[in-house]
């Protein structure tokens, strides 16, 4: 028997005889064998430790005194708690009705008397390992049940949210559009096509089909500013006319973002700017301007309101078409890619919206243009080398910005007194921060860090870097 399986160091099996030499016996072999084991010599007895501590396995007697091995168990498959132990009886009895009447009752083998002892462990293995597996069975079980509830959540809650967005951008009169320069198809919301004066089943929604809307006289000047931001991957903002079906002319603002979407996974949106990072960062702060606009929309409903993270970093990378003959996929290889998606996880950590890496921070053309501030110097996961990040804070509320700008220069002086060990001064560099802006949750993990590490103490070779175990 080998003593490092699971199913015998972790089992506990309760034997059940009247009769103590069979007791003693049955005792010595399990647990030379490694099993934990209780023995009883009636059937109360037996039912009371069963109530008590349920067994992973029952040996039972079926020729006792009182309570025989069959009545036994009949009450353990009675009771929803004991119904699933598996009960293997042994006994003197050989005739065929009794073994029948014990796999009736229950019963999941039958040993005869005299047993063989490498027989007897044989079959109590072979029966744990079956429990273990049909516990694990009902683990998945339990554990699918449950994802299919949430999953069933999820989809009732963006099926609100999308009813809600409709209900908002009908409010606001504004309508949002995709569309893909590849296949020439364009996605429109519901508003825009009541904007347009038409009918989705319809309408077929390509580019060019928007452009024989717009206005003749307008038509050059929609194209050309489109193609421009194509080309020179940038955003536009425009007026111009278009002409209802009943040639009605009504102006329209459009704006938009050109960004290259390398894919979508899960909730989340990997897009490459190969321009340079004042795009990324400006298409970001954009992004979350236009969600706060949103979620002013959602409190007169009952949704919640929606909250990003997002991760920006410059560095190199490899575009292009990955696969076989099956299947292919234009997909994007780069370290740069990971590190930017890591820096989109440590917003959950530290509650901020927009973050960005010392390589995106020191490519920008005038960082004075932005609401920044120095966060921290980390170690994320797959990475060795220490990043520095940055927040960018402008997609924030105006009194957020304002708050933070305020409390800024007494940030950049905590964190270098963090650093530099001198946690006293770092405390209540923070302090005043929260005075100002209790909020600022950044602030308020700083204090705890200084109170922490000015009570225990730190290493000889702390650099004030924090190692982040998760994405």
């Amino acid at each position: 028997m080998n003593h490092t399986d699971p199913n015998v160091s972790t089992s506990n099996i309760l034997v059940v005889d009247d009769i103590p030499e069979n007791l003693r016996l049955l005792v010595g072999i399990l647990r030379n064998a490694g099993y934990k084991v209780r023995p009883t010599n009636n059937g109360q007895r037996a039912l009371m430790a069963i109530e008590k501590e349920p067994p992973d396995l029952i040996l039972l007697d079926i020729m006792m005194p009182d309570m025989d091995g069959y009545e036994i168990c009949e009450h353990l498959k009675a009771n929803e708690q004991t119904r699933d132990i598996p009960v293997i009886f042994f006994s003197a009895l050989n005739d065929v009705f009794d073994k029948l009447n014990a796999f009736n009752v229950g019963g999941v083998d039958y040993i005869t008397k005299p047993f063989q002892e490498a027989e007897l462990l044989a079959r109590i293995k072979t029966h744990l390992a079956l429990q273990n597996m049909q516990k694990q069975l009902a683990s998945k079980n339990l554990q699918l049940q449950q994802e299919i509830r949430e999953r069933q959540r999820a989809e009732e809650t963006l099926k609100r949210s999308e009813n809600s967005l409709k209900q908002a951008q009908r409010m606001a009169h504004i309508g949002n559009w995709d569309w893909n320069i590849v296949n020439n198809e364009l996605f429109w919301s519901d508003e825009i096509y009541r904007i347009f004066g038409l009918e989705p089943q319809k309408f077929d929604a390509t580019y060019d089909a928007f452009l024989n809307i717009v206005h003749p006289d307008d038509r050059a000047y929609v194209q050309k500013s489109v193609n421009d931001a194509v080309y020179e991957q940038k955003p536009y903002s425009i007026e111009h006319r278009i002409i209802l079906p009943d040639s009605e002319v009504r102006f329209v603002h459009e704006q938009a973002i050109v960004i290259f979407i390398d894919k979508y996974i899960g909730d989340a949106i990997m897009a490459l700017f190969p321009t340079n990072a004042d795009d990324a960062l400006n298409g970001s702060i954009a992004m979350l301007k236009t969600l706060a606009k949103y979620n002013n929309l959602l409190q007169h409903t009952e949704c919640e309101i929606i909250r990003i993270g997002i991760g920006l970093h410059t560095g190199k990378l490899m575009l292009g078409t990955i696969g076989g003959q099956k299947r292919m996929d234009g997909t994007v290889i780069s370290d740069a890619v990971n590190l930017a998606s890591r820096i989109e996880g440590v917003n959950k950590i530290y509650g901020t919206a927009l973050l960005i890496s010392e390589e995106t921070y020191s490519r920008l053309n005038d960082v004075s243009q932005y609401a920044i501030r120095t966060i921290d110097k980390v170690k994320v996961k797959g990475k060795s080398k220490p990043v520095t990040i940055y927040e960018v804070f402008d997609g924030d509320a105006p009194s957020v910005i304002d708050l933070k700008m305020k409390t800024r220069d007494n940030f950049e002086a905590g964190l270098i007194h963090y650093r530099q060990r001198a946690f006293i001064e770092a405390i209540q560099c923070f302090k005043n921060i929260l005075h100002i802006h209790p909020e600022d949750f950044v602030a308020q993990i700083y204090l705890k860090r200084c109170e922490h590490f000015q009570k225990v103490g730190v290493s000889d070779n702390w650099e004030g870097v924090e190692t982040l175990e998760h994405k």
